[in-house]
């Protein structure tokens, strides 16, 4: 298990100045410098807006005036965010194109205007979803 010193800091990268919100803290995990970062910006109510980091460097007590080990901000949080939706958007149209092609089968049974208007799709992008395109 590593040791490891966190910080928690608000400002803005613009001007470079940085505040800590509260005296750095010791913590022992398993997972990575980067992992424990990530983590603590996700699990935790960090600051208001985007204009914060958190910083981890390893062993207790380190000095928080040299390199961290980790460094995870408001933006890679909001990238990170961006990646999983972008991700989950990717599975939901591979469904919805599963589902376009057992509806067009279906057809006439279940007209085309209807699975379009469902699909929120044009009736021509059905044929393309139907053969691969």
């Amino acid at each position: 298990m590593a040791n490891y010193t966190v910080l928690i800091e608000t400002g803005d990268s613009r001007d470079g100045i940085w505040q800590a919100l509260a005296p750095a803290e010791n913590t022992s995990s398993d997972d990575s410098a980067v992992e424990v970062a990530a983590w603590v910006a996700a699990n935790r109510n960090v600051a208001d807006g985007d204009h914060w980091r958190v910083r981890v460097w390893s062993g207790t007590d380190a000095d928080t005036g040299t390199t961290p080990a980790a460094e995870y901000t408001g933006a890679d949080l909001a990238l990170d965010e961006l990646c999983g939706n972008r991700d989950r958007a990717a599975g939901l149209d591979a469904r919805r194109d599963e589902l376009v092609r057992k509806l067009m089968a279906m057809e006439p049974t279940v007209p085309r205007a209807e699975i379009a208007k469902a699909a929120r799709v044009s009736e021509p992008r059905l044929y393309q979803i139907r053969d691969g395109r």
